[in-house]
């Protein structure tokens, strides 16, 4: 499975960073989270321990070299495939492979559902705004002539 991530202000030693591993990680935090989230989006200097700077906790997964969020109910670790420069707004599209999910046990359904809501997974909206994700409702897979027709 391919995925992107279009990237804003990188610190240029998270981009050299990417293409000179091959890999990057992805995480998703709560919004009980969402000032470490911001932070996290400093420059900091190279050396600089961006885990005590936010105060969240560097973790490990098996099989894997990549630093993932203790913190994180979902944590994804990518392999990039591509980076594309987008000249229209200045930011690059970093297209990866996924290479291991690790989710939380307590926010998959028996029928394979990850409920982000019930984690209260914080998504960004541009450089600077945070929203909570809220499920509005399931959906039956559609069929032709047929209305929506909602899960329980």
């Amino acid at each position: 499975t391919v995925t992107g991530v279009q990237t804003c202000a990188l610190p240029i030693y998270t981009l050299t960073n990417i293409r000179e591993t091959g890999n990057y990680s992805i995480n998703f935090l709560s919004t009980g989270h969402i000032g470490s989230i911001h932070r996290a989006a400093a420059r900091f200097d190279e050396k600089a321990d961006k885990f005590r700077e936010t105060g969240l906790t560097e973790c490990s997964l098996p099989g894997s070299d990549l630093p993932f969020v203790e913190e994180a109910a979902i944590k994804i670790g990518m392999h990039c495939e591509s980076i594309i420069p987008i000249p229209a707004n200045g930011t690059l599209l970093i297209v990866g492979a996924i290479q291991l999910i690790d989710i939380r046990h307590e926010i998959i359904t028996p029928d394979g559902f990850v409920q982000m809501h019930e984690e209260k997974i914080a998504a960004c909206t541009g450089l600077d705004a945070y929203n909570s994700t809220n499920l509005i409702n399931r959906f039956a897979y559609p069929k032709p002539g047929q209305p929506a027709t909602p899960i329980g």
